[in-house]
């Protein structure tokens, strides 16, 4: 009786190991046990063991609040953190489409590719895009018409169709480049 039916027999509890009066196990597993399972307070829904909890909350537990590890100060739970400092983040490293060996920051990368990009097109400052060409020179209109803007010098000084230079017959004429032939003749 004292071993096995008593009531005030001593036991082990199955999950913690604690010794216990056996008319107390069914309080103890559902209120005392440091091994019992219980839901996170944060809603995550896992069951986590009681003594386990406040790892589970400060360590482990999808949504509990954190803090982008990037600098941009929000907060989020940790389960969007990743999908935040990947895709979201203001603070994250992008790359610039003209140029695929730089990074700028995703606050920063409009202002980038708009103005401060060497690889970026813009068009000739002496509009070379109206200029007309001979119909013996196709493709020329079209690849006189965005130049990269670390390029734009060298366009400028050799290239565009519309700068203008000094008559090579020496008759102290300027001239745009594009007339020069005609001139010529």
């Amino acid at each position: 009786h004292v071993k096995f039916e008593c009531y005030l027999r001593v036991i082990a509890c199955q999950q913690c190991g604690l010794k216990i009066v056996f008319r107390d196990l069914e309080t103890h597993l559902l209120e005392g046990c440091s091994k019992r399972k219980i839901k996170c307070s944060y809603g995550c829904g896992v069951p986590i063991a009681f003594d386990m909890m406040t790892r589970h909350k400060d360590t482990e537990c999808p949504n509990r609040s954190v803090r982008c590890r990037l600098g941009c100060g929000e907060h989020m739970f940790a389960g969007d953190r990743e999908l935040h400092e990947r895709e979201k983040c203001q603070q994250r490293l992008v790359q610039c489409k003209f140029n695929k060996h730089h990074r700028v920051l995703a606050k920063f990368i409009d202002l980038h590719e708009k103005n401060d990009c060497e690889d970026r097109l813009i068009f000739c400052p002496n509009q070379c895009l109206g200029v007309e060409y001979p119909e013996s020179e196709p493709g020329i209109h079209d690849s006189n018409v965005l130049v990269s803007a670390k390029r734009i010098g060298d366009h400028l000084r050799y290239h565009c169709a519309r700068r203008w230079i000094p008559c090579e017959l020496k008759c102290s004429l300027k001239l745009r480049a594009k007339d020069l032939m005609n001139h010529k003749e």
